[in-house]
């Protein structure tokens, strides 16, 4: 027998002995929570309650029973029925600010949080979920004292320091940020998502090599999450790794198969390798899945002008404009097809317009000349 069924064992011959020990239910309700017996922690629960009505814990446990249970009001009402019973309770304010949180009420979710960091000032959790919600809403000062409060009261909390690494890269911080990837890792090594996060600060450093070791070590540990291949095979495509790179993106497939990217970025390496029809198929996949994807668009545009499909070319670069209005790339090339094909007046209209995105372009000039070199002509 282990452990819990010993527990619960004694609980039972505790009730046995006295049928109105509400202690006894509640305590059972919480082992029986932990088992997974959701029905009967509930009961247990409800006797706890209806023979101590006015025990703020058992409305609290119910509540975090509730949520399980998947029906939030009624845990949102627990909450507020343990916090009127004892208003200095601060994990029932913690739980429902959490709740609130997660039903898409931040502000009133900062308000429990508030509160609970009120009547005990060293709640770190307390102090790190308030910092989330401050950064989602743009007061990114705010959540990093939070961020740091939460630290310097308990100095291994990785998720303080994961939070305001993310929050360091929004704001530019990079150095800091790395230190406090570096940091949470150190407390928490098997913790996938910081390596990955880590993996992406450094291919914004240039650090590809650093990037690579860190999606490996992510993979490692999550080898099911499709985008951690797809992230290691753009940066073994920047590695001209092109071999790796795409045996990261069929993996990406075979765990995300409806996720455009990974088809994307293959029919782009294949492409480049020569394998059109491969490249054609993958595109066409990438657009089936997001017809409003413009990159895939582009890239086909740009397989369909070196077969010759000129025509087609400018069909796709035209789909790709009219997903991405601002999409310089598109409007060069589409100028291109389109002066190959004699359509000149259209040459110099997508050519102008790169020129207007694209003003001090290293192309610009040559595009310059281009248009007055077409304007020339049809002025003959």
């Amino acid at each position: 027998m282990d452990k819990k069924e010993a527990a619960l064992n004694d609980y039972n011959k505790a009730i046995s002995i006295n049928p109105r020990f509400a202690s006894a239910y509640g305590n059972r309700g919480v082992l029986l929570k932990e088992m997974g017996k959701n029905k009967a922690a509930l009961d247990d629960y409800n006797k706890a309650i209806s023979l101590a009505p006015n025990d703020p814990r058992s409305y609290s446990n119910r509540g975090t029973l509730l949520i399980r249970m998947g029906d939030n009001e009624a845990a949102i009402n627990n909450y507020t029925n343990a916090i009127s019973l004892n208003p200095k309770y601060a994990r029932a304010f913690f739980n429902r600010g959490k709740l609130r949180s997660d039903m898409g009420d931040k502000e009133a979710a900062i308000k429990d949080y508030s509160i609970a960091i009120s009547i005990n000032p060293k709640y770190s959790d307390a102090y790190v979920n308030r910092g989330r919600l401050r950064a989602l809403l743009g007061h990114k000062n705010a959540a990093s004292n939070d961020y740091s409060r939460a630290i310097s009261i308990n100095p291994s909390e990785a998720k303080a320091y994961f939070n305001r690494a993310n929050l360091g890269v929004k704001t530019g911080d990079t150095i800091g940020a790395l230190k406090d990837y570096n940091k949470a890792i150190s407390i928490n090594p098997n913790e996938a998502q910081i390596y990955q996060n880590r993996a992406a600060l450094r291919v914004k450093m240039g650090d590809a090599s650093g990037a690579l070791k860190d999606y490996n070590k992510a993979i490692s540990i999550n080898p099911n999450d499709a985008r951690l291949y797809y992230n290691r095979g753009v940066v073994r495509a920047k590695m001209r790794n092109n071999e790796g790179a795409i045996k990261d993106y069929k993996n990406a497939i075979s765990l995300g198969p409806n996720d455009p990217k990974p088809y994307n970025n293959l029919g782009t390496l294949q492409f480049k390798m020569g394998d059109n029809e491969a490249a054609l198929k993958n595109y066409n996949k990438a657009i089936s899945l997001n017809p409003n994807y413009a990159r895939a668009f582009y890239n086909r545009g740009r397989l369909r002008a070196a077969v010759g499909a000129k025509e087609a070319a400018i069909k796709d670069y035209s789909k790709a404009i009219a997903s991405k209005p601002t999409y310089f790339k598109a409007y060069a090339n589409r100028g291109l097809m389109s002066m190959e094909l004699g359509k000149l007046e259209a040459a110099i209209r997508d050519w102008k317009k790169f020129l207007s995105l694209q003003p001090n372009h290293p192309a610009a000039p040559q595009y310059r000349s281009n248009i007055e070199v077409l304007e020339k002509k049809l002025k003959q």
